[in-house]
């Protein structure tokens, strides 16, 4: 059968399920031509249908599996859909057929980039625009993998080229903007994200979503929260590459609450999203529910934080995250909260601690550390156990902070989550001092006894991680080294989520290494008041 215009018009009036059993009929049938497929995907496509697409570039391959063209397509089907590995096989299939096949190219880029496999990536992208040196798109792809390797003055070069060979490019003026955001631009970065917005560059629903998401983290960084977190609700789109995106995604049979009164009998849940240390800090917005609300809350965290949500907070139903039981009439993921809840970055200006932690595991760690209490102690950590091109910037090395740990009147104690036992030693080796540590305490998953553990301290230190948020909400004095960025929306002398917490913020995104000087003068300053 030929597909006309029509046909298709016909086919979207359809419900889903019958224009899937329509579909499925289509590609069974022997009357099924490369052609028909052709219109259909067309079509398909840019309307965001990539399941439906999938179904087609796979019948299309069999029909011509020596054609890198459906290959190529199905691996981009499968990629927006975030099945990256089976999308790199099919891509990868698609440059067996055709090595210069640019398109295939292109989508594989993006795939790697999706897996973390930087160094493939940028291969893959240097030799597309050794090949085609005329491509806007390959200069942007190459703009991408030279960002993830941390070349940021190399990407911008690329980006530019990109746009001087397609000054219409969305994804360059895009990742142009993403990369001034970056490198601390924020308002250069807004002005072009509002002018792609105005002046139609985003000419797909996926391209719409992505300007709003990172207009919603740039907006946030700067102060603007009400439009932020207006826009920071689409971080959930399917259309939002998973890397970028907010996660873990979540299905439910029930409606979001916005915020209504909860009738009698019904019942929220609260899920937990994106890392631990940004649902600590979501968190410190559940005390502002109304009662009536909290009772009726079901909070689903992180496994590591149930004891100290149920502990701290024994008016919610808490438990770890669960996919299979809904005894729940509304949804809300806690990155959420804000939009309902933070109308200025006050409102948390006087809040009290919401975590308390285990007694006995408070005892053990003062009995540990009552020989010391004629010294200050203060616990640290200095980077993230992930690391990467695009985030060592905001973290250290152990071996910077030999001017802080050689400060009389201290003992250090270790928060530095992940393998750094060798770090540890060798300062200790080079000082002649000793860092605190317990074989007894997981830093990477016992959050009772972390707690405990720094509700005994006199003050933290950290870089930008985990231990940050978790320090804050339990009220114990932190000093964060961080560049701007959307946490502090906007402030610098202030820390919006936790008022224990004393942001110390790097401008021009130099290495946070370089504020350490100050954190020198800080903690000798903590000494002397509160000596």
């Amino acid at each position: 059968m030929a597909i006309s215009s029509s046909w298709v018009d016909q086919f979207f009036a359809l419900e889903p399920s019958l224009a899937v059993n329509l579909l499925s009929q289509l590609l069974a049938s022997d009357q099924c031509h490369v052609e028909d497929l052709a219109v259909l995907a067309s079509n398909l496509v840019p309307r965001g249908k990539f399941a439906l697409a999938e179904k087609v570039f796979t019948r299309w391959a069999e029909i011509s599996p020596s054609n890198p063209e459906p290959w190529t397509n199905l691996g981009l089907c499968l990629g927006r859909q975030k099945k990256y590995k089976e999308a790199r096989n099919a891509l990868e299939y698609a440059i067996s057929l055709d090595p210069d096949y640019l398109p295939a190219m292109n989508n594989l880029g993006e795939v790697y980039q999706q897996l973390g496999e930087h160094d493939l990536q940028l291969k893959n992208c240097l030799r597309a625009v050794s090949k085609y040196p005329e491509s806007a798109t390959a200069f942007n792809n190459l703009g991408s993998a030279l960002v993830d390797v941390g070349m940021f003055k190399e990407a911008r070069h690329a980006f530019e080229t990109s746009l001087m060979l397609d000054p219409n490019s969305f994804l360059a003026r895009f990742n142009l903007a993403k990369e001034m955001s970056f490198s601390g631009n924020t308002s250069t970065a807004i002005q072009e994200l509002e002018f792609l917005k105005s002046g139609g560059f985003a000419t797909s629903h996926r391209q719409s979503e992505m300007l709003d998401f990172q207009l919603s983290i740039d907006y946030l960084t700067s102060g603007r929260i009400k439009e932020g977190w207006q826009l920071y609700e689409k971080g959930f789109s399917s259309a939002i590459p998973a890397s970028l995106a907010r996660g873990p995604q979540r299905q439910f049979s029930v409606p979001m609450w916005d915020g209504q009164l909860l009738a009698e009998g019904k019942r929220l849940m609260i899920w937990r999203e994106q890392g631990i240390g940004d649902e600590i800090r979501f968190a410190a917005l559940l005390p502002l529910l109304p009662q009536p609300i909290r009772s009726k809350v079901v909070l689903e965290c992180d496994a590591r934080l149930v004891n100290l949500f149920s502990r701290s907070m024994p008016d919610l139903k808490v438990r770890p995250e669960t996919g299979t039981i809904e005894d729940f009439d509304y949804h809300l993921p806690i990155g959420s909260l804000p939009r309902l809840l933070m109308e200025s970055v006050d409102v948390l200006r006087d809040a009290k601690p919401i975590f308390s932690p285990d007694p006995v595991d408070e005892e053990k760690f003062d009995s540990r550390l009552a020989r010391f209490r004629d010294k200050k102690l203060i616990g640290i950590c200095w980077r993230s156990h992930k690391l990467s091109a695009t985030r060592n910037k905001k973290y250290t090395m152990l071996e910077d902070w030999k001017g802080v740990l050689s400060i009389p009147g201290v003992v250090y104690v270790n928060l530095q989550y992940g393998e750094c036992e060798n770090e540890l030693q060798n300062i200790e080796n080079g000082l002649g001092i000793q860092i605190q540590r317990w074989d007894d305490l997981g830093l990477m998953n016992d959050f009772d006894g972390i707690a405990a553990l720094i509700r005994n301290l006199d003050l933290v230190v950290s870089v930008s991680s985990a231990i940050v948020p978790l320090s804050g909400a339990l009220g114990t004095p932190t000093i964060c080294m961080t560049h701007q960025n959307w946490a502090l929306l906007g402030e610098r002398d202030y820390y919006p989520w936790f008022p224990s917490i004393n942001p110390l913020v790097v401008r021009d995104m130099k290495p946070i290494a370089t504020a350490l000087p100050i954190v020198e003068s800080c903690i000798k300053n903590f000494i002397k008041n509160f000596a």
